[in-house]
């Protein structure tokens, strides 16, 4: 297996994949923003930019890989942000208290 070194952000602290492998989503802890990173070339596609989060330290998709949920630790921060994985942008800032890691759970239908 090959050793790929991307141009992404500052000190990485957390990676998601979207549910179809497609994507890989890396939480950049030193420079407050997310590389949206192309799984089959191995090419950063884009970077969101955290408006209103600091310290990004854990990330996760929901399972129709619709949304990226970003645990924004930094004392500024204290949020959690919801990022549209089809237009790469922030769509929703919802407040935590320095929250530091991240799950979902899929929704069962009986």
């Amino acid at each position: 297996m090959a050793t790929v070194t991307l141009p992404a952000g500052s000190g990485p602290s957390a990676i998601a994949i979207t549910p179809d492998g497609s994507r890989a989503y890396v939480a950049n802890f030193g420079n407050d923003t997310v590389s949206v990173i192309n799984t089959e070339t191995n090419t950063v596609m884009a970077t969101v930019t955290l408006p209103a989060g600091s310290q990004p330290t854990a990330i996760a998709i929901t399972p129709d890989g619709s949304r990226a949920y970003v645990a924004n630790f930094g004392n500024a921060a204290n949020t959690v942000s919801v990022i549209n994985t089809a237009s790469n942008t922030v769509i929703a800032t919802l407040p935590g208290f320095r929250p530091t890691f991240i799950a979902i759970t899929p929704i069962l239908l009986f």
